[in-house]
């Protein structure tokens, strides 16, 4: 997993916590 994808997961997941 590079780190370009890591951090586009992590975003992705960020944005879908959205409270």
């Amino acid at each position: 997993m590079s780190v370009i994808e890591a951090s586009d997961s992590c975003r992705m997941r960020y944005m879908h916590q959205t409270h």
